[in-house]
């Protein structure tokens, strides 16, 4: 969810400001049943192998901080995360930085494509359908009649469940950038490689940045949990659990999938706790301006909106106007959450 659609709402008769107290209850207006899926998930996780797993979802985005960029003056907002791999909320800052770097590579080839590579329907472990179609995949790449067109990919792992015959449906989605590819020849080749399966689909891409959204929502999650039963929930955990889930070959090498520091981390400073802003709004002008900044979009003065550093709570935000430069923080600043 970005940060222009989570309006804060009008002032209420009580002069508070409607606003969750919570961060982490704001991003989950919109993910309420995935994060509950995901809590059964790692309760089921943590019986097996007491990771406390769980309780590291709970705590994700429950400590956020409205920063403001010392230069430009624009306001986002900088949180704790889990970094669990279906945590919803942890997903989307994931899918949100992985598609606007994909998009940077996609969106400036002459002749992007969308290739999607299945197999067909078996009874066999999630497992070994996915080992096999990864190993598929790679043989697929390393044959000429591929190899000498395709200039270079990214790829995304998305697997369903079949209503009706009760199995699992993996399949790979590929951006890509190659010359053309007779869709009949290719069928053919990834039947020979997979021995039987046919269905293949590969199509000119029209829309780039639209094609790249849509399919970065599997770089983060492979499948949706919302729905299964709970031991198939832990069959996608255990089978997901140390394979990636997007990857780049040739051209699209320089992507970045890992967020990594900022080159303007310093710029970003503390302006206030989320506690601390929502607390006082209403209240307090400087918080209401720091939520409007944030809210619209524009620019925060420096001299008029710092709330000054006695409000703040001993221990539970940075100093005031300090860098935040916690690498545990950098994923909200990537896209605003």
């Amino acid at each position: 969810m970005s940060e222009n659609s989570a309006l804060v709402q009008h002032k209420e008769t009580t002069r508070r400001w409607s606003t969750p107290n919570s961060y982490q209850k704001l991003l989950k207006r919109e993910h309420a049943a995935e994060f509950q899926a995901a809590e059964f998930l790692y309760s089921a996780i943590d019986s097996r192998e007491k990771p406390d797993k769980l309780g590291r979802l709970q705590s994700c985005r429950t400590n956020a901080w409205f920063i403001r960029h010392s230069v430009s003056g624009e306001v986002r907002i900088a949180s704790n995360s889990c970094k669990l791999r279906w945590c919803p909320l942890c997903a989307a800052a994931r899918q949100n930085y992985i598609s606007s770097q994909v998009s940077q590579w996609f969106c400036r080839i002459d002749y992007p494509k969308l290739l999607t590579l299945t197999l067909r329907h078996t009874s066999s472990p999630l497992a070994d359908q996915v080992n096999f179609l990864y190993r598929c995949f790679q043989k697929l790449r390393k044959r000429k009649f591929i190899s000498k067109r395709l200039r270079g990919g990214v790829w995304f792992f998305q697997v369903k469940k079949s209503k009706d015959a009760e199995t699992w449906h993996p399949h790979i989605h590929i951006l890509i950038d190659s010359d053309f590819i007779d869709r009949k020849k290719l069928s053919q080749l990834w039947a020979e490689i997979t021995k039987g399966s046919v269905v293949i689909d590969i199509r000119a891409i029209m829309d780039a940045k639209r094609a790249v959204e849509h399919n970065a929502r599997y770089a983060a999650t492979p499948a949706s949990l919302v729905d299964l039963e709970w031991w198939e929930q832990v069959d996608l955990y255990d089978t997901f659990a140390k394979r990636r889930l997007v990857g780049c070959f040739g051209s699209a090498k320089t992507i970045s999938l890992r967020p990594v520091k900022p080159p303007d981390a310093e710029m970003w400073k503390s302006v206030g706790s989320w506690d601390l802003v929502i607390g006082l709004a209403g209240e307090d002008s400087r918080a209401d301006e720091i939520l409007e900044a944030w809210r619209n979009q524009k620019p925060l003065t420096e001299e008029s909106t710092l709330i000054p550093v006695e409000y703040e709570v001993e221990g539970r935000a940075p100093p005031m106007n300090q860098p935040l430069i916690n690498k545990q923080l950098y994923m909200d600043f990537y896209k605003k959450a």
